[in-house]
């Protein structure tokens, strides 16, 4: 291999390798194994992966597991090294393959035995030959505490051997030193694999303290560096500085212990009252930590219910909630820069004392409580660095008093000395002990105790201050062994917490809880929800929470987001759960949303009433606001007066002659909204207003008033908007009684010419000018609307007031000609024949009986048969300008013969119909030349025959303009001329199906570009 090779991430294949799957497990062998017949990896970079060693073992628990000879020959390579024996012997290899060796088949067995040969071996003596180059992780750790490089040690329990935990260090210290490697004179790519020094059954090695002191001087001599597991990145503060016990307060802990694991309540309750009145005064809280006993039997008591009188949880609620203030102390001891010491021992001096005071028991009880007495100097609780006699007399009486008097008659030459490394193994750190707490102590929320309640609580915020100075929220990115037991831990806090926010949540929400038990679970709720807010602001990053929070938490965050009074109690809190809300649920988060828009609106809709009661000094524009805020929560209150004050304050501000613009155009916007709403109560609400006032205004106790002023109340629909809402909405809705309304309100205005003064007609005129197509559609003569419309659209003598202009009219009766009565269409017949009887010229125009002929054809523009238009949106062009300049040339010149220009004209109709040739088209004067000959089409000349053969092509070429050009159709539609030009045009060949079609369609483009360009109102 050559030696500057890049370092190779082992770690997913690693993983891969446990995975459910069988396939993926396979592979992930198959691939290792290749890596190792290529030379890509060597033997050496795979002994100190421990994962791969567990993952090779666990291979046989699957249900399915093939490739057996392949995993066990993969075993026996890797145990020909003594790293990778040390590892196996620490993880119980050796009873897992004696057990593995009577279930694998015959022919397997003798390589299992050579495996368990390897490793019952002693390791050699001399140095083992390895490859020069090994693969390690870049970050370089210094030895300072075996906790913090591996954390896969069991936890050390209460009744360990002292024995087992001095043969786990040595196993552990040798593991420790077989991954060390030297940096000596060498290349920094090319790392020199060591043996340890330190082997099995060392006798030169001496005491614990002698090993770490040649380990250190080791570490010093040949700048190793420690090549395990990833180094914890995401903690601020793990453990404490190291304190040895003498036997004397060793005695007292155990003894206490041993009355906390009483099954007397009673006996346990005033222990735990012991341990926190006085155990806690008289040793460093560290040391808790340090030897975790104790704090385990505490955690395991919060889960035993009360006996009688006697509640052990809560007696451990109390010495937990104590611990943690100690705690506090001791950490704001440590971090204070005007103690810090330079001088950081590994171990004690007290340590040395153990088997001197060991080797001179006294069997007397009485000795022993004097022996208490006199304890060695040892720091204290309170920062101080010497025993003072109160407090050590003090410990003497109560040791005395309590239940610890059993435990003191033991003889104390049965304690054995410690080994501090396999403690320091064992010890819990600040953030495993904080997480512990938050996991075990959720549960005790659910408890109907008010008082326990909030001790816990108590107890759960100090943990999470703790926690807060111990931990980063980098612990959901950190890769090490110690970061993924915290995150297993905090996941089922936060999962736990969700739950107990769910039960006091519905608890307090339900219809058979008692009022007393309704405040206590409101409280309760409250309460958690703060610091369950605090916890997540604290160590959950806001663009993680998606990925992080469990399902039970994120639903109630949203329960609590939505929750009235924590909003209003802790604002910057709620801001926060409604940030994480967001992240984890966009359903939930646009629920919120949408309830906090409802509730905005109803407070719109409460500022607007009583304004509207009480005359408040809010301005018009204020009020406009109000009333269109309030139009969401309409759905849900249905407090209809406000629709109708609304509306009446619309009459009443457009009813000056003088209004201001902009506040008529704020008015007749959210007028729209509520004829518009979505509410039928709101709509029918909206429009009877409406009606009455017009009915107030314009009906028949008003019709002795000509030309009143008071008809400017009607002025707020006098509006284009208003007017096609009416038209287009109110008059569909045929199924409920809006319909009839807006039928009724539509009459009495256009009935209203009498009473009106002219100014305000002309600008109804005016307003009913672009929605004119639309209220056609109902026209009739079998209704009053019906025949009110017909009405409007008659023809009158020039100059008449008040009528609509004559291209307009003769726009409504081409109109009329294409309506599903055919009394309307015989209706309008007459009526367009006035035109094309008064029309200039018309003597000499063909037909030379228009008049007569559109009453014979008064289904002309008709079509009987639809055509499809072709899409041609996405279609590439096939056409060049050349090709439209090439035709123009055959399609105007004189000299051209009729056969010729024909085939021209309907040349382009193919080529229009890419709408890229219009402006090619136009820019030559297309459109006046099409027209023209139109025109030319309809004079009585002897080339009659010959351009009639270009009307077809010709109407279909504007067409085809018109529908893609929105100017030219507005252009064209004020040419009165050319709607009688088609008409003539379609008259002249109603015997043509295609002239009639391309003519009604031309015409339909143009009678009704008002309705095609209302977007643009």
């Amino acid at each position: 291999m050559g030696s500057n090779k890049d370092d190779i991430n082992l770690t997913p294949l690693l993983n891969k390798l446990g995975h459910d799957l069988e396939e993926i497990r396979v592979r992930s062998l198959l691939n290792i194994l290749s890596k190792l017949e290529h030379g890509v990896v060597c033997e050496a970079d795979l002994v100190q992966q421990r994962p791969l060693l567990i993952r090779l073992l666990e291979w046989f628990n699957f249900h399915s597991c093939p490739l057996q000879e392949e995993v066990l020959g993969l075993l026996h390579r890797l145990a020909q090294h003594s790293s990778a024996v040390e590892i196996l012997v620490s993880l119980g290899a050796v009873a897992f393959l004696s057990q593995l060796r009577k279930d694998v088949p015959t022919e397997l067995q003798p390589i299992t035995d050579k495996i368990l040969n390897q490793l019952l071996m002693l390791p050699p003596s001399g140095p083992e030959e390895h490859s020069r180059e090994c693969i390690y992780q870049h970050r370089i750790t210094k030895f300072t505490s075996p906790l913090l490089t591996e954390s896969a040690i069991p936890a050390m329990q209460e009744d360990t051997d002292p024995k087992q935990l001095t043969a786990a260090s040595d196993s552990l210290m040798s593991q420790q030193n077989s991954s060390l490697t030297s940096q000596t004179g060498q290349h920094p790519g090319q790392l020199l694999y060591m043996e340890p020094k330190v082997g099995y059954f060392r006798r030169d090695s001496g005491s614990t303290a002698t090993l770490i002191a040649n380990l250190e001087q080791e570490q010093e001599e040949q700048g190793v560096a420690t090549a395990g597991l990833p180094a914890p990145t995401c903690l601020k503060f793990s453990t404490f500085p190291w304190l040895a016990l003498t036997p004397t307060d060793r005695h007292v802990l155990a003894a206490t212990n041993r009355s906390l694991n009483s099954g007397n309540p009673q006996l346990v309750t005033s222990s735990c009252e012991f341990l926190s009145n006085v155990v806690f005064y008289d040793f460093p809280a560290e040391t808790f930590l340090q030897r975790p006993a104790i704090v385990k039997t505490l955690v395991s008591l919060l889960k035993v219910t009360a006996d009688g009188g006697h509640n052990p949880s809560q007696g451990a609620v109390l010495c937990l909630r104590n611990l943690c203030v100690h705690l506090q102390t001791r950490l704001a001891f440590y971090q204070d820069p005007a103690l810090y010491c330079p001088r950081q021992d590994y171990l004690s001096q007290a340590s040395s004392t153990v088997s001197t005071e060991m080797s001179s028991p006294t069997p007397q009880s009485d000795s022993q409580l004097s022996a208490l007495e006199e304890t060695p100097d040892r720091p204290r609780g309170d920062g101080r660095d010497r025993n003072t006699p109160s407090s050590t007399s003090s410990t003497s009486r109560s040791l005395t008093a309590s239940s610890v008097r059993s435990a003191v008659t033991d003889p104390m030459e049965e304690l054995e000395p410690e080994d501090m490394l396999a403690l320091q193994f064992s010890q819990l750190s600040l953030p495993q002990f904080c997480t512990t707490l938050l996991t075990n102590g959720m549960a005790l929320l659910k408890s109907h105790d008010p008082a326990a309640v909030t001790q816990v609580l108590d107890l759960l915020q100090k943990a999470a201050w703790l926690m807060e100075e111990a931990l980063t929220p980098q612990v959901w990115e950190d890769q090490s062994t110690v970061a993924a037991e915290l995150v297993e831990e905090l996941i089922e806090a936060l999962d736990n917490t969700g739950e107990v926010l769910h039960f006091h949540n519905l608890q307090s929400r339900g219809p058979r809880t008692p009022d007393n038990e309704i405040t206590h679970h409101r409280m309760v709720y409250m309460a958690l929800a703060v610091l369950t807010t605090h916890l997540l602001q604290a160590f959950v990053p806001l663009e993680k929470a998606a990925d992080i929070l469990p399902e039970s938490l994120a639903s109630a965050l949203a329960l609590l987001a939505m929750d009235p009074s924590f909003q209003t109690t802790r604002p910057a809190a709620h801001e926060a759960v409604v940030a994480y809300v967001e992240q984890t649920s966009e359903d939930d988060y646009q629920l919120y949303s949408h309830a906090l828009h409802v509730c905005t609106s109803m407070d719109c809709s409460v500022q607007f009433i009583k304004e509207q009661n009480f005359e408040g000094g809010r301005s018009l524009q204020d009020m406009v606001e109000l009333a269109e805020g309030a139009l969401s929560s309409l759905p849900y209150h249905q407090h209809l007066a406000l629709v109708s004050q609304f509306i009446r304050l619309c009459s009443d501000m457009c009813k000056p002659v003088h209004a201001n613009p902009q506040l008529v155009q704020d008015c007749t916007r959210v007028l729209l909204k509520f004829l518009a709403h979505p509410e039928e109560k709101v709509r029918h609400t909206a429009y009877q207003t409406c009606l009455n006032i017009v009915k107030e205004v314009l009906g028949i106790s008003r019709a002795a008033e000509t030309a009143s002023q008071s008809c400017r109340s009607v002025l707020f629909l006098v509006d284009p908007h208003v007017l096609y809402q009416l038209c287009c909405f109110g008059l569909a809705e045929n199924k409920t009684k809006v319909g009839e309304m807006a039928a009724e309100l539509l009459l009495y205005l256009l009935q209203g010419r009498l009473i009106m003064t002219a100014a305000i007609w002309n600008k109804l005129m005016d307003a009913l000018l672009p929605v004119l197509p639309v209220l056609q559609g109902y026209a009739s003569v079998e209704t009053k609307l019906g025949r009110c419309v017909v009405g409007l659209l008659h023809p009158s003598s020039e100059g008449e007031v008040g009528r609509l202009p004559k291209l307009e009219r003769l726009r409504g009766g081409l109109r009329l000609l294409m309506s599903r009565e055919s009394s309307m269409r015989e209706e309008a017949a007459a009526m367009v024949s006035q035109y094309l009887a008064l029309e200039s010229g018309g003597a000499q125009l063909l037909p030379k009986d228009a008049e007569q002929a559109i009453l014979k054809a008064q289904d002309i523009l008709i079509v009987r048969q639809q055509q499809q238009q072709p899409n041609r949106e996405n279609q590439s062009s096939i056409f060049q300008p050349e090709d439209v300049l090439k035709l123009w040339d055959l399609y105007t010149s004189p000299t051209v013969e009729g056969v010729v220009r024909r085939s021209a004209a309907q040349q382009f109709t193919t080529i229009l119909a890419d709408k890229l040739m219009h402006e090619t088209f136009r820019r030559q004067g297309g459109v006046d030349v099409t027209v023209n000959y139109l025109k030319q089409a309809i004079q009585g000349d002897n080339q009659e025959l010959e351009r009639r053969n270009l009307v077809p092509p010709c109407l279909c070429i504007l067409r085809l303009l018109v529908q893609e050009d929105p100017s030219l159709r507005h252009a064209l539609m004020q040419e009165m001329s050319l709607y009688l030009t088609v008409l003539r045009c379609a008259l002249q060949s109603s015997y043509d199906d295609r002239t009639c079609t391309e003519a009604a369609g031309l015409l339909t483009l143009l009678l009704f570009d008002e309705v095609a360009s209302i977007q643009t109102w």
